[in-house]
């Protein structure tokens, strides 16, 4: 008899654990539940691989796995290596925010987000992508979270590659006093140590500057990055028009270069030439390197010549010879010099006409 009662009390107890288990599992349900997924990364040449410059995209969704509707949807991406953070070139930690539509149980919504890797990643170091998503139950106003580690990139470098970080002009009109003031920053995202020549070339504006530098293959080192300013005085014979100032740097096992545009529009203390002698003269590539020559420029139609400018062009002044006329001229009598040339000869014709009386009287 006991033994029966005994297993109708089991029999009961475990019935009610089961309906208890069913209300608990019923009611974390009704609280909601979110879940991250559909998670891809991918970048300009090989998945999971970038190089610093490169584009990194990470596509991925929210999806709400339980029975509640949920609202006020958000989510925090970031990345680390080890307990570093990720931060781009302006050293601010790459962490974007997103906003998602209200999400009743069973639908996603789906988020991307693609940024630059920084240059001041070493190759080998690889990064966790974290996604933290956070929601409220519309009913409860419950708030649920969920976060992830999604997957992870690894930074691959080339063996040589120097970047023109930045190449730019102070005012691309040069004033008078003609100068052009240009920032340079170089940086080394490569696997190896450079020698890099860094070269500012236009012939026909007297710019012709080169400097040589070492830059280190640590992106924790500073001399991985180069950053100068420079000025320089310009031709006076330079037309009225536009030039292009080649900005190179050139390395171990290739070259990169910037065009820059600098405009001459006017002259400084003489009389600005005819409007038929301004023109462009910026040109396209034509160096086998890659960069345009800055000793060539157009004919001033906008195509590249490759051919030396024009002496007419160079923009050499010659002096004007003015001729004034003369005022209109007097009668020759009232000359002066005519005048004593008459008086000369009234007086010899005198001196003959006495000498000759004398002669005679004698004889």
């Amino acid at each position: 008899m006991n033994l029966m009662k005994n297993k109708i009390n089991m029999i009961i107890i475990s019935i009610a654990l089961l309906l208890i288990s069913g209300i608990a599992a019923a009611s974390a349900s009704a609280a909601g539940s979110i879940s991250i997924r559909d998670v891809e990364i991918s970048s300009e040449e090989e998945d999971n691989l970038v190089a610093p410059g490169e584009i990194l995209k990470i596509d991925f969704s929210i999806k709400n796995t339980g029975d509640a509707d949920l609202e006020d949807i958000t989510a925090e991406m970031w990345f680390e290596k080890g307990t570093k953070k990720l931060r781009d070139n302006n050293d601010d930690a790459v962490s974007p925010e997103f906003d998602f539509n209200d999400l009743v149980a069973g639908d996603d919504d789906t988020a991307s987000f693609e940024f630059q890797i920084p240059w001041d990643v070493n190759t080998n170091d690889e990064y966790s992508i974290y996604i933290k998503a956070t929601a409220d139950t519309a009913d409860t106003s419950e708030t649920i979270t969920r976060e992830e580690t999604v997957g992870t990139f690894t930074v691959k470098m080339r063996s040589h590659e120097i970047i023109i970080q930045k190449a730019e002009l102070a005012n691309a009109t040069a004033g008078c006093p003609r100068t052009a003031a240009i920032a340079v920053e170089l940086r080394n995202i490569g696997r190896n140590k450079e020698s890099v020549n860094l070269t500012i070339k236009n012939k026909n504006l007297g710019i012709d500057f080169k400097e040589s530098t070492t830059m280190s293959d640590d992106a924790d080192d500073a001399s991985n990055g180069f950053s100068k300013s420079y000025s320089f005085p310009i031709s006076t014979l330079a037309n009225i028009g536009k030039y292009p100032v080649i900005v190179s740097a050139i390395y171990s096992t290739d070259s990169k270069y910037q065009q820059l545009n600098l405009t001459i529009d006017k002259e400084c203390g003489i009389e600005a030439p005819p409007a038929t002698q301004q023109g462009d003269y910026t040109q396209d590539p034509v160096l086998p390197s890659g960069a345009p020559n800055p000793d060539f420029i157009s004919a001033g139609d906008g195509q590249d010549t490759n051919q030396p400018i024009p002496k007419e062009n160079l923009g050499t002044t010659t002096p004007t010879t003015t001729i004034i006329p003369a005022s209109k001229k007097e009668s020759s009598l009232s000359q002066p010099l005519v005048l004593g040339l008459i008086t000369a000869l009234i007086v010899l014709v005198i001196a003959v006409v006495i000498l000759a009386i004398v002669l005679a009287k004698k004889n």
